[in-house]
């Protein structure tokens, strides 16, 4: 092979590469820029339940409000319409209660088991 069936390999390898990085960095601008069109400012997605194949319940949060949704392959209707403080208050208490209501994970009954001495127990353990 001689020096310019050389160079026309890697001039060929160079074009390949900059036209992939330009259509890498092209795909990415138009990305960020149209986040703005694409996503909605003023409207969020809070949460989605499948009921079955073909029922869904949509939580959409609208500024102030909340509305719930209720989505089938041909037809949308409104459920219900709740503001949306009354919605955090609900969510932070089934939080609340679900943390309370935790079991323990098998992982951790093993850990109890193998170091027994927690909290105050400990502390009383190490003085002595």
């Amino acid at each position: 092979m001689n020096f310019q069936g050389f160079l026309d390999f890697f001039q060929v390898i160079f074009m390949v590469v900059f036209v992939v990085a330009l259509a890498y960095g092209t795909t990415w601008v138009i990305g960020k820029k149209s986040k703005g069109f694409m996503g909605g400012k003023n409207a969020k997605v809070l949460q989605q339940i499948s009921l079955n194949m073909n029922f869904h319940i949509t939580v959409i949060q609208v500024q102030q409000k909340v509305y719930i949704i209720g989505k089938t392959n041909k037809s949308i209707e409104l459920l219900d319409t709740i503001p949306l403080d009354t919605w955090k208050e609900n969510e932070a208490m089934m939080l609340n209660q679900e943390q309370e209501n935790r079991k323990e994970t098998p992982l951790e009954r093993f850990f109890k088991i193998q170091n027994p001495l927690k909290g105050e127990e400990r502390e009383k353990g190490d003085g002595n």
